[in-house]
């Protein structure tokens, strides 16, 4: 994969590449047109011809190599030839060449080759008033010198050089190449290299100037490398120099540059401006833009130099010696300088003697940089070392050769060593005493340097972990001579052990199934490979494999195995490099053991497939499989929720191979996609008054609680009205509800999501009746006419005669031609509003007077006769109001309590105002709390659910009273308009369900509440594997046994992870010299069995011996041919032992409970230690394997006369001595049992039946009745 990451960043690359060119090419194009707008002035368009070698050349002409014109447009066979503003000079080597045309105008000087311009006071030219270009550029690398010399005033290149207002401009870019000479002799005359309006020199081109006056006169003259009466731009890559000079006195004027207005980017230029006088300046005239450059940043007034150079300069210095090169004037080698990167800088060093008194010569050593990136060529040259420099300051170093012999550092530990060398001289600065300095910093000493002999130093060196400790790395010794600090060669300080390791690989294979290559590293350490690498280097390679090693570097090879095995491994991969392949080494080298190296070399494997990912898995707030289980694999991140990628970890299970012919684990990457929300995945909520009230409405729309709170998730609500999206929502009608939502980690974004049930109607609201108050009647003039009249009804009202169907609406104007009786008056229905409540008015009977009824909050006013009987009626009460009685005006003596009253008419106007107060509605909150205990209606009121206890959460609210969304029902905290009735609350909760994962491992439950008992168990140990310890998160683990392979808890309140760690059984390997074993390699404890080889001739076999210093080992027997031992914990090497057939054999002599067991030659004595006794014990004696006391000694010195087990015996202390309890036997009898016998058989059968007894029968020797009886009658302590 990595390479096919580099190959399509190969591709990328080039594909860019070729763009740019491209991008370039029609640049350059479109950058050349034949006619083009001047910046200053007019369009400018080529010249028709053009004078060259003082002839006229019209456009499509040309010059041949014998300089004859032809007309044309050749690609060889020419020295010029002018084409459409195009001079195209290829090797020519002729007089001037420019125009003096009246007309404004552009040419262009095209370099091929080498060509030299010869004139006399110009040498390129436009000599007009009118504006004008000169360009030359060439794309080839192209050369051009002009030439110009004359006693008359000199311009190399001149554009408007005789007229007083510049209006031409010089171009030199491309890859152009100009040298321009110009000379004048003459008195109080001009030189210029260049002379223009504009002058500018871009790209690559290069510029050498030099411009001189040698006439000495004092008369007024002055000399330009380049007058411009504008700007001069420098944005070349290429060089600009400079040189100017004027021979003149105080009078004399030399400039390297001299402009009017700007000089911009000042990049890449050196300037001289020598004169007599003392009248000369690098750049004059005009304002230098030095924003994007570093300007004058090696000036040298007094030898009038200075260096423009574009990009950010760099500090150079030259330690013990001086440096030359762009910047540093050539006359002047000087210690340091600034410089860009790229530059070249040549460094010279002076010759060094040891003092001024000692004038022993120290030879030089070379130049050198403790930046380790400085790049010196030549750098033992003493004189002429070339420096590139880097984008950065740098200092190098002149050094010499003060050390005859250089420090040598030897390793005596892992933190101790030494350094030694010796110097030229003993004459050096003795007040900067030598010091042992870490290359990465020189502002440190490390050590404490003493003389030894002569001139020969060491300093003891440590690495205490201290700040005055001297750590491994790189060093060197500073030393001073004549005030010049001197350096060493670099030296390494490595307390590291020198070996050879094996770097971690598993040589995976199946028996009689081909291996291709498998590679194994082995590093040194402290030694170097040979150059040329040979030998078997894997000493135990499973029959069937071959072995082959290449060299990678000093310290790196690799082994390759390849072949067919026929035999099953899984050993440990042991390799002895032999001696010929490590540069100075006397013997063979065994690398460390590696447990991580090793042979998997297995039986034939079952092949299964790699499981493949799930496709088209969309979000669901649900988990998901997105790889599918299967047999011989397990399978880790093949399950998630949200909406991305995931990656799988597959896992063979033992005896399983891939399809592919691997064993590894394999990642397999499923995702799952964003969902495309849809009407389900929503609540819909209608607006909460759907009446009209001149208010807009506000519909909801939410993401249902199954999603959870998906961040980001934001829901348009939008609305339609007659299928015409509106704006606002205000007006009575039918709406349908459309939605728009944005996307995020799992939601894709979607619009117009709508659903047949997504609508709601605004009613028409209700209209009061019109306030009596606003009519006036008139009743007719008489009984018999019908001329009466209404006032007051509004164009926005209707009226009608009791008893009449039909409804006359109003104009606005008296309505009139009425006749006596009851009229009904109401408002209109209109788009919002039903028709409203109707107002009755009398227009009484001619004579009769009528009177206005008003009622405020009810129903019944009117204008009525007086007597006429009338009622009135409280509307009903508002929610969450309550009917507080009337309040009346104009007539006494109704009860005003009573929601309905009926009384006649007085002869005057009345007026009724039925009144309400609020009613005020209780809050009760259980598992919770209100903001308030009682509230009106429509008042805000916030209930908070109480924290949960531990392993529990807010579930939801169980409310009476009121109507809550399921969205507002489960959050613990919750606002509400207070509706109009008693409301109760009740917090409920449940439990949390916690996640338990357990890695390499079982759990008796997945998922688990608070405080439930959960299980969890490791997984069996691979073979050679060993169960360490569980890794838990997410539990206090406190009193818990963690290397328990089972594992009982209660549920905390949080996702518990449990981890089983292994470690790999540490197998060691056996060295047989002479021998054979049963194993290669063997676990620490486990029992090993191993053979003699045959004997050679005249030899028999003697012993074994543990040849491995500092472990010993215990055989079975030291002295047999075929014996076993119980394999320590580390490497070891075993050889078999041969003698001479005459010669004694040797003996092998064990010993419990003390120290002195071996192997010694038959007739040889050895001493053997009792170990110290244990607390209130005492040592007694030495017993053989038969049981008897040998020895009382607790050192016993005796000659070996045949293989022996010693053991020491230790007692109880006694208060005054005794002789020894050897302790019994397991199958023997005690003392007392003994003693008991012995008496019980003299009573009996005598002294004869006892001795047969106890001689026959229990097979007992004399000494031990001896011993029996006198523990019978030893007094115990």
């Amino acid at each position: 994969m990595t390479n096919n990451k580099a190959n399509k960043s190969k591709i990328l690359a080039l594909i860019l590449g070729l763009t740019m060119c491209l991008a370039l090419m029609l640049g350059i194009v479109f950058a050349s047109p034949t006619s083009t707008v001047y910046a200053e002035g007019e369009t400018l368009t080529p010249y028709d011809r053009i004078y060259v070698n003082d002839e006229a050349l019209n456009s499509g002409w040309y010059l041949d190599e014998s300089y004859t014109q032809k007309k044309g447009n050749p690609t060889s066979g020419y020295v010029a030839k002018y084409n459409n503003g195009v001079l195209t000079l290829n090797n020519y080597h002729g007089g001037d060449i420019g125009t003096s045309a009246p007309a404004s105008g552009y040419y262009k000087i095209d370099l091929i080759g080498e060509n030299t311009i010869n004139g006399g006071q110009r040498g390129v030219f436009i000599d007009t008033s009118r504006e004008g270009r000169v360009t030359i550029t060439s794309s080839v690398n192209g050369k051009l010198t002009i030439n110009a010399s004359s006693a008359n005033s000199v311009w190399g290149i001149a554009c408007g050089a005789s007229n007083s207002v510049k209006t031409t401009d010089v171009v030199i870019g491309g890859n152009a190449q100009v040298t321009i000479n110009a000379t004048s002799n003459g008195e109080n005359r001009q030189v210029d290299g260049i002379h223009a309006r504009n002058v500018t020199i871009e790209d690559n081109a290069s510029v050498n100037i030099t411009a001189k006056n040698t006439n000495n006169s004092t008369a007024s003259q002055w000399v330009a490398g380049i007058f411009a009466e504008n700007n001069v731009t420098i944005n070349t890559n290429g060089n600009i120099d400079i040189d100017v000079s004027v021979a003149g006195g105080d009078s004399a004027y030399s400039y390297g540059v001299r402009n009017g207005k700007t000089m911009t980017k000042a990049g890449n230029m050196t300037i001289k401006y020598k004169k007599a006088g003392s009248n000369g300046w690098p750049i004059t005239g005009g304002d230098v833009d030095n924003t994007t450059h570093a300007v004058n940043v090696n000036e040298d007034s007094g030898n009038c130099f200075a260096s423009y150079r574009y990009g950010t300069p760099r500090y150079v210095a030259a330690i013990n010696g001086t440096l030359a090169g762009p910047g540093v004037p050539k006359e002047a080698n000087r210690g340091s300088g600034y410089f860009l990167a790229g530059d070249l800088v040549t460094l010279n060093a002076p010759s060094l003697q040891v003092s001024e008194t000692d004038t022993t010569n120290i030879p030089f050593d070379k130049w050198f940089s403790f930046a380790s990136d400085a790049v010196i060529t030549n750098a033992t040259s003493q004189n002429g070392a070339k420096l590139t420099v880097q984008d950065k300051d740098i200092e190098v170093r002149a050094n010499y050769n003060a050390f005859t012999a250089q420090p040598v550092f030897e390793r005596e530990s892992d933190k101790d060593g030494t350094v030694t060398f010796t110097l030229i001289s003993n004459g050096f600065n003795q007040g900067k005493w030598l010091k042992i300095i870490p290359i990465n910093d020189l502002t440190i000493s490390k050590g404490n340097v003493v003389s030894v002999d002569g001139t020969t130093y060491k300093a003891t060196l440590e690495d205490n972990g201290t700040y005055y400790g001297t750590p491994a790395g790189e060093y060197v010794v500073e030393v001073e001579y004549n005030n010049k600090t001197l350096y060493s060669a670099p030296f390494t300080i490595d307390y590291t052990e020198r070996k050879a390791t094996v770097d971690s690989v598993t040589i995976f294979g199946e028996q009689g199934e081909t291996i291709a290559n498998k590679d194994i590293t082995v590093t040194l350490t402290g030694y170097t490979f040979a150059t040329a690498l040979s030998g078997n280097w894997i000493t135990n390679l499973p029959a069937g494999l071959v072995q082959s090693v290449t060299r990678i570097s000093d310290t790196e090879a690799k082994i390759t195995v390849s072949g067919t095995p026929t035999a099953l491994s899984d050993q440990f991969v042991e390799i002895t490099i032999p001696k010929a392949n490590i540069t100075g080494l006397a013997s063979d080298l065994t690398a460390e053991s590696n447990s991580d190296a090793k042979f998997n070399i297995v039986a034939t494997l079952t092949e299964i497939a790699i499981p493949k990912a799930k496709t088209n898995l969309t979000y669901t707030a649900g988990s998901q499989i997105g790889v599918e289980g299967g047999v011989g694999y397990t399978l880790t991140g093949n399950s998630g929720v949200d909406a991305k990628t995931y990656t799988a970890i597959a896992k063979l299970e033992s005896g399983y191979k891939w399809n592919d012919g691997t064993i590894t684990d394999k990642e397999i990457s499923w995702s799952i996609g964003k969902r495309n929300p849809i009407v389900s995945d929503f609540n819909f909520y209608e607006p909460s008054n759907l009446t009209y009230d001149g208010n807009a409405k506000t519909a909801t729309v939410s993401l249902i609680a199954f999603y959870g709170d998906e961040t980001g998730f934001t829901v348009t609500v939008k609305y339609k009205k007659g299928g015409v999206i509106v704006a606002e929502v205000k007006d009575a009608g039918e709406y349908e509800v459309y939605i728009d939502t944005t996307a995020t980690t799992n939601f894709n974004a979607a619009t117009d999501i709508h659903d047949v049930s997504w609508k709601f109607t605004i009613a028409k609201a209700e209209q009061s009746a019109p306030a009596a108050s606003l009519f006036t009647t008139v009743a007719p003039t008489a009984t018999t006419t019908t001329d009466g009249k209404i006032t007051g009804i509004t164009a926005q009202m209707e009226y009608r005669k009791v008893g009449d169907s039909a409804w006359t609406s109003g104009t606005g104007s008296d309505v009139t031609g009425l006749s006596s009786g009851r009229y009904q008056i109401r408002f209109k229905e209109t788009d919002n509003y039903n028709a409203g409540e109707v107002v009755e008015v009398q227009v009484p009977e001619s004579g009769v007077s009528s009177y206005n009824l008003t009622v405020t909050g009810g129903t019944g006013e009117g204008v009525f006769i007086q007597g006429a009987s009338v009622t009135i009626t409280a509307n009903a009460p508002a929610t969450g109001k309550k009917f507080s009685g009337w309040t009346i005006d104009g007539i006494s003596g109704l009860d005003t309590t009573k929601t309905s009253l009926t009384f006649n008419m007085p002869a005057n106007a009345v007026t009724a105002t039925a009144n309400y107060e609020d009613i005020e509605y209780t809050i009760t909150v259980n598992g919770g709390t209100a903001d308030k205990t009682k509230a009106k209606h429509g008042e805000s009121v916030t209930i908070t659910a109480n924290a949960p206890a531990t392993g529990k959460e807010f579930d939801k609210w169980v409310v009476t009273g009121i109507t809550l969304s399921d969205e507002d029902l489960a959050k613990s905290t919750v606002t509400f308009q207070m509706p109009a009735s008693d409301v109760k609350m009740e917090a409920t909760y449940k439990d949390v369900v916690y996640q338990v994962t357990v890695e390499n491992g079982t759990t008796t439950l997945d998922m688990a509440t608070y405080q439930t008992e959960v299980t969890v168990k490791a997984n069996e140990p691979d073979t050679d594997m060993y169960f360490d310890k569980w890794e838990v998160t997410g539990l206090d683990t406190e009193g818990m046994d963690l290397t328990k392979t089972e594992i009982k808890f209660n549920m905390p309140d949080g996702n518990v992870t449990f981890k089983a760690t292994y470690r790999a059984i540490e197998k060691f390997a056996i060295e047989m010299v002479d021998g054979t074993k049963d194993k290669e390699v063997a676990k620490a404890g486990e029992t090993v069995t191993i053979t003699a080889n045959p004997a050679p001739a005249g030899k028999v076999f003697d012993k074994w011996t543990c040849e491995t210093a500092g472990v010993t080992i215990e055989f079975e027997s030291a002295t047999s041919s075929t014996t076993t031992f119980e394999m320590p914990a580390s490497n070891i090497k075993i050889q078999a032992h041969f003698r001479a057939v005459d010669d004694k054999p040797s003996v092998e002599i064990k010993v419990e409970g003390g120290t002195g067991a071996g192997v010694v030659k038959q007739g040889e004595s050895i001493t053997v230690t009792a170990n110290d006794p244990a607390e209130g014990k005492e040592f007694k004696g030495w017993k053989d394997e038969s049981g008897e006391i040998v020895s009382t000694e607790k050192s016993y010195t005796f000659n070996v006369t045949g293989e022996k087990t010693l053991t020491a015996v230790y007692g109880d202390k006694t208060s005054g001595g005794g002789e020894i309890t050897p302790p019994a036997k397991k199958d023997g009898l005690s003392g007392g049992q003994i003693a008991g016998i012995v008496i019980g058989s003299v009573a009996v059968a005598g002294i004869g039946g006892f001795a047969i007894f106890w001689f026959a029968v229990k097979k007992k020797s004399f000494a031990d009745l001896i011993a029996a009886i006198k523990a019978l009658f030893t007094k115990k302590k």
